[in-house]
């Protein structure tokens, strides 16, 4: 019964609404696009795969980052820390993987209430030169 509930979780972020985005309380939302995101489920662990795009014209060497996702009413319901050496080329896409460690509080959210967004605290582009966002 309870994998039927993590497979329906999983079901529901697939249908992720794009324009359904929570503001960010520190850092940009515009650095990196959450393009979409599933979750996985094993027999002792969880995940979260997030389809991340770069819309910058410059290439990324490195990131301080997170994925919000929070409830209608504003509550935040989970994070995930981006990989901070993900290397990403301008105006590309790649699949982040992470620890799932908070899957179970999904459960009591309808999917159509759940929206997400990367927060960027600070970026180091490829050329070099660094932008930070407090």
């Amino acid at each position: 019964m309870r994998l039927k509930r993590l497979l329906l979780i999983a079901a529901i972020f697939c249908a992720h609404d794009a324009n359904a985005k929570p503001a960010c309380e520190h850092g940009s939302p515009d650095v990196l696009e959450m393009l979409e995101w599933t979750t996985t489920h094993g027999d002792q662990s969880a995940g979260i795969t997030l389809k991340v795009f770069n819309p910058n014209d410059r290439e990324i060497n490195r990131i301080d980052a997170t994925a919000w996702f929070k409830d209608a009413a504003g509550a935040v319901i989970g994070q995930i820390k981006i990989d901070p050496d993900l290397h990403l080329e301008a105006s590309k896409f790649i699949y982040d993987v992470s620890d799932l460690p908070w899957a179970g509080g999904l459960e009591a959210v309808a999917r159509k209430d759940i929206s997400g967004v990367i927060c960027t605290l600070s970026v180091l582009f490829v050329d070099g030169t660094a932008q930070e966002f407090k």
